[in-house]
């Protein structure tokens, strides 16, 4: 078990080393590893770059995160005013 767990461990961290990548993920990388096995602890991250939902230039993905961020703040400011309508309209 102790053999297995060192394993293991090593195989997160190869993963972790690959995913924590400062501008670019190694897809060529990521899917060698993965012929091998994804640990259940890393194996949604690793799936989200090798089914293409996220994307391995984390430049693109940091600019995408931020836009869908502003999207959702504008929806809640919006839904906030709609409440604020309703209300007066109520009484």
């Amino acid at each position: 078990a102790t053999n297995t767990t060192s394993t293991m461990a090593a195989t997160l961290d190869e993963y972790r080393d690959i995913l924590i990548a400062d501008t670019f993920v190694d897809l060529t990388r990521l899917k060698l590893r993965a012929q091998h096995g994804v640990p259940a602890e890393i194996r949604g991250e690793v799936w989200k770059y090798l089914l293409d939902v996220s994307k391995p230039d984390k430049s693109e993905e940091v600019s995408i995160t931020k836009k869908l961020s502003d999207n959702y703040r504008d929806m809640v400011e919006a839904s906030q005013n709609d409440m604020e309508v309703l209300r007066r309209v109520k009484v």
